[in-house]
């Protein structure tokens, strides 16, 4: 069938695109802000853009960097275009947890991962600034979580392919 045959050819692409950009992926997992460059056709030579806080502070964008295999590479995309693309200075953030619920909580701010009522949070300073693949665990935390700490926008992954 020739949809079959296209979707098959998409993976291939998608997992070669990956495999591609293994020189990425042999940096240390916590905090890594990386000088070698992956894009170098394309690289802004100086990622210098920085997110400017209500408080008028700059900061790096904080990417998420999961525990799961898939997190790792959707992690090292998403950190080598935002710097490397868009040039942001940015940093990979090593979650820690093999909980997508664990970093919902860090893009709201929660101080606590496991605070399903995010007790104590702040806002301001979150330990991420977005998900990127966040299960149905995830989606359960951030219903759960009051509306002033909810993320506003949350990247769900379904299997429900029918």
């Amino acid at each position: 069938n020739a949809q079959l045959l296209k979707m098959q050819f998409e993976l291939f692409v998608w997992c070669a695109a990956c495999i591609s950009m293994v020189c990425c992926l042999e940096y240390p997992v916590i905090l890594r802000n990386q000088s070698q460059i992956c894009l170098p056709d394309i690289a802004k030579q100086n990622a210098n853009r920085m997110i400017r806080y209500s408080d008028g502070t700059l900061h790096p964008v904080l990417v998420p960097y999961q525990g799961w295999p898939s997190a790792h590479i959707i992690g090292n995309i998403a950190y080598i275009l935002l710097k490397e693309v868009m040039g942001y200075s940015s940093v990979l953030v090593d979650t820690g947890t093999l909980l997508s619920e664990h970093t919902v909580n860090y893009a709201a701010g929660c101080l606590d991962p496991d605070d399903s009522n995010c007790t104590d949070f702040d806002i301001l300073r979150p330990k991420v600034h977005f998900t990127l693949e966040v299960w149905e665990g995830g989606r359960q935390r951030a219903a759960m979580l009051h509306e002033d700490v909810r993320p506003d926008l949350l990247s769900m992954l379904s299997y429900n392919l029918i």
